[in-house]
């Protein structure tokens, strides 16, 4: 039976945390066993006391986007809403799953799980701007050793945020499915560096490298050592530096996304990965540069 979801827009500062905004329609739910399947109350708001939640406690996934709650630039007006928003997120009792995307949640990531009263097994974090002890703290945290779905996406972990990142990969690699890593400044030297660890996610099924600045020398190490994760069956490699003229180093992400390829030298790319594959026995691992062709994968479905 299907277990119950919002997905909820802007939150930023001067907003009502957890209540949709006049364009926002509805939050969208679905039944659950023990819950109440015709329950579509609205997201508390302060003025109401917070009695409108409990038909929300019941909900397995959380999609609330454009949250702004970075340490680094306090204001009254956003720690009280901030404050707030955490109170509210303490009464999901059965949350599984949260997509915080786009949040400004540097320095606050502790503050935000740590109100959770039971381990997630997806989260997503893409351009919250993460800092290196953010990463320690969900490391350390009980939802590591439970995630099968995170998402960074966006987030530097080319620096001091590699070996927290690290760390974080180890504590969930006996359970972890799904790992997008799109746009992080990752290249060859902070890849080869992680492989180690990355590698000992027997379970992964899937891997999103997109938009880092990834050599094909990288990518054939990375094909190389990944023959050990006999259940991974997609890669989405970014499109190596080496088809690329005239490149700045390090190139922003804005450059690999949008600066031309010479597609002669791609397409040798192409069918080298290839031959490799097949000499190893992989020719069922789908490995891509389309990061449209595949709808993202659904939580549930893992």
């Amino acid at each position: 039976m299907a277990l119950p979801t919002a997905q909820l827009p802007a939150a930023a500062a001067g907003m009502c945390p957890l209540q949709p905004g006049p364009a926002a329609g509805a939050a969208q739910h679905r039944e659950h066993a023990g819950g109440d399947p015709g329950a579509h109350s609205p997201a508390p708001c302060p003025r109401d006391g917070g009695r409108h939640t409990a038909p929300l406690q019941h909900l397995a996934s959380l999609r609330l986007h454009y949250v702004h709650g970075d340490s680094r630039q306090p204001s009254v007006d956003g720690e009280d809403n901030f404050r707030y928003f955490l109170a509210q997120m303490g009464r999901f009792t059965r949350l599984r799953e949260l997509s915080m995307g786009s949040s400004l949640l540097s320095g606050r990531l502790d503050q935000l799980l740590s109100t959770l009263q039971s381990p997630l097994e997806s989260l997503e974090l893409a351009f919250c701007a993460l800092l290196p002890e953010d990463l320690r703290f969900l490391a350390r945290s009980p939802h590591a050793v439970h995630l099968k779905k995170l998402d960074l996406s966006g987030n530097d972990l080319s620096g001091s945020q590699l070996e927290p990142f690290q760390g974080l990969l180890q504590a969930a690699a006996a359970t972890l499915l799904h790992l997008e890593l799109t746009e992080c400044q990752l290249a060859d030297t902070q890849l080869l560096a992680t492989l180690p660890v990355l590698t000992r996610c027997t379970s992964l099924r899937y891997l999103g490298l997109y938009g880092n600045p990834l050599s094909m020398a990288g990518l054939k190490e990375l094909l190389r050592d990944s023959a050990v994760q006999a259940e991974l069956r997609t890669v989405v490699h970014p499109f190596p530096v080496d088809c690329y003229e005239g490149l700045p180093w390090p190139p922003p992400a804005s450059v690999l996304l949008e600066a031309s390829i010479n597609e002669e030298k791609f397409a040798r790319v192409e069918a080298e990965l290839h031959q490799l594959l097949l000499a190893s026995g992989r020719a069922h691992v789908l490995w891509t540069t389309d990061i449209y062709g595949r709808l993202a994968a659904d939580y549930f479905s893992l």
